[in-house]
């Protein structure tokens, strides 16, 4: 059995902190533009440092035939895709009753449908859409990427970082629609394959050089989008999927594998705890939000106000989660024994 990698689930719990801040910024108070901008550009890059781990794992698989290929679909489907489902049908449930007072199955399936294929999407939960995405890619990008050497890979890797500098920093930053949008690293994906790539080739280069286009990337995207540096000025929307805070991102990944290091004890366990429900506590941060909210009867945005609703979001959501995850762990065990284990 591997040993756990506690650096990096630290990092999913932090990351997952940072995500709930993300959603609650608004509720600190904080008036001041440029300090909003550094806080909020180091916030964003939670999105893109939760794709390199994915990556970081997922496509370090070795996929030999078919049959691995098909027993980790099942296996992401069972992990991943089945709470995401089942979380979606209850909090459906849930909310159509609340607004209708009924139990209409037609209208529930109707609703959950839309839940599934629109709804989710346009809230928190469209993180999940391009992950679902890239794990569907992943036995066959892994294929790819354990066949190339680390030439190979640097050729690849800036081929991805141009093509998306020209996609975010000419085109779109111009005003000009990007047609052909056909490159398979384009957005989000290149952070997927950015775990690959430092587990390869950036971890074996120098912290100092990453540090230094660490600071460079921040600062650029930030400048970026005040305007003060034109060319890098790039929409709200895909503030952090442009090429300088992919780097950003890169960097500190580096940092929490490098500069972090967790020994086993009673503090690794925690954070193994803390991690493993990390997916669950990201499904119900909203709620939470929510929840504290309206039982505190918050009004006023300050600071004070702002670390409250995300230390309270946090752990109500945290205790759901786990409630969540031992009441649907005997149904992966059946799922799991049904579609892996069955010969």
């Amino acid at each position: 059995m591997k040993e756990r990698n506690h650096n990096l689930d630290l990092m999913r719990v932090i990351l997952c902190i940072f995500v709930i801040a993300l959603h609650s910024l608004h509720h600190f108070g904080i008036e001041n533009e440029i300090v909003y901008a550094i806080i909020l550009m180091l916030l964003i890059s939670s999105n893109g440092l939760f794709y390199m781990i994915s990556g970081y794992f997922n496509l370090e698989k070795e996929f030999k035939n078919s049959s691995d290929i098909k027993e980790y679909y099942k296996k992401r489907f069972i992990d991943i895709i089945f709470p995401f489902l089942a979380f979606v049908f209850v909090w459906t449930i849930w909310d159509y009753y609340h607004e209708t007072h009924s139990f209409d199955v037609a209208g529930i399936i109707s609703t959950y449908y839309r839940a599934i294929v629109d709804t989710s999407s346009e809230g928190h939960m469209w993180f999940m859409y391009p992950l679902f995405g890239m794990l569907l890619s992943t036995p066959f990008l892994s294929k790819m990427l354990h066949k190339m050497d680390e030439k190979e890979l640097k050729i690849l890797w800036y081929i991805a970082l141009g093509y998306n500098a020209v996609c975010y920093y000419l085109c779109w930053d111009q005003g000009i629609g990007f047609s052909f949008l056909c490159w398979f690293l384009e957005g989000w994906a290149i952070l997927y394959f950015a775990g690959y790539y430092y587990r390869h080739v950036i971890s074996k280069e120098s912290p100092i050089k990453w540090i230094i286009l660490g600071v460079l990337g921040y600062v650029i995207t930030i400048l970026g989008n005040y305007g003060l540096l034109p060319f890098f000025k790039v929409f709200e929307d895909p503030t952090s999927i442009q090429p300088m805070f992919t780097i950003y991102c890169v960097a500190c990944f580096m940092f929490w594998d490098k500069a972090i290091k967790i020994k086993n004890g009673k503090i690794a366990n925690v954070i193994t705890f803390l991690s493993a429900n990390t997916y669950m506590v990201y499904l119900y941060h909203p709620r939470g939000i929510e929840y504290v909210i309206r039982k505190l009867s918050i009004t006023e945005d300050k600071v004070i106000s702002g670390f409250i609703i995300v230390i309270g979001a946090y752990l109500i959501s945290l205790l759901l989660a786990y409630v969540t995850n031992l009441c649907l762990k005997p149904v992966q065990k059946l799922l799991n024994k049904i579609l892996v284990n069955s010969k």
